[in-house]
């Protein structure tokens, strides 16, 4: 009897013993099991917000590259038009030339020389402008973008005024010409003019006809340069379009 009570109670012992550890064990893989996960959705969230920032920056260099596609195709759209008005004035220049001295027609390469130097500084100043602009709204998109939008849409009413004073120009122009054309074939009918007179008159006449053109041109540059300007507006209204 004596004995299986000592036997008893040493069962009872390695139970309760047995049991602990148990309870100590699975406690243990419990908590294993906690920082596992803790350690799974910390590494998860990090791969989050990597993913995130790298998109941040994907954009970022995206619409950095947007930007500057859209500036170097509006300064090759500014030097396609130097390049047009440079080769009216090498026209007029070489029309002035045929019947100018020697010093008239050194005069004229120096003034030519001169207008070529400053539209190139001309062109080196707005990319500079430009770049300026696009660092000091560095970090703020919406305002950079605000303030281009605001840009195209001031050029384009310059570029309107200058389209009317130029059509009213070619049109009084045209109507004064046809005018004095009028009257001198008026007067040669009657023969009240000599051939001298009307010599020096068809000469005019001509030299206003070269100056109409000219202001046509002008016009059809500033046409041109307005529906680029078109094209520029709705292709930043829909980018801010987009992103709001």
């Amino acid at each position: 009897m004596k004995h299986l009570k000592i036997i008893l109670v040493c069962t009872g012992l390695f139970l309760v013993g047995s049991q602990q550890t148990l309870t100590a064990q699975i406690a243990t893989e419990s908590e294993l099991v906690k920082k596992t996960e803790q350690k799974k959705a910390e590494m998860k969230a990090q791969k989050e917000q990597m993913k995130a920032q790298i998109n941040d920056k994907k954009e970022a260099h995206k619409d950095n590259l947007k930007e500057k596609q859209g500036e170097l195709k509006e300064m090759h759209a500014k030097k396609e038009e130097m390049k047009s008005e440079m080769l009216e004035e090498k026209a007029d220049m070489k029309a002035k030339m045929e019947n100018a001295t020697g010093e008239e027609k050194e005069a004229l390469k120096a003034e030519m020389k001169e207008k070529m130097s400053a539209k190139r500084m001309d062109m080196a100043q707005k990319r500079e402008e430009l770049k300026a602009k696009r660092e000091a709204f560095q970090g703020d998109k919406e305002a950079y973008k605000a303030e281009r939008i605001e840009a195209v849409r001031s050029r384009m009413t310059s570029y309107d005024n200058k389209i009317d004073a130029s059509d009213q120009l070619v049109t009084k122009g045209q109507d004064r010409l046809a005018a004095a054309k009028a009257q001198l074939e008026h007067q040669k009918a009657e023969g009240t003019i000599t051939d001298e007179e009307v010599s020096k008159r068809e000469i005019t006449f001509k030299r206003i006809e070269e100056k109409l053109k000219k202001h046509e041109s002008a016009i059809e540059r500033t046409k041109t340069r307005i529906q680029n300007n078109k094209e520029k507006l709705v292709e930043l209204e829909k980018v801010e379009t987009a992103e709001e």
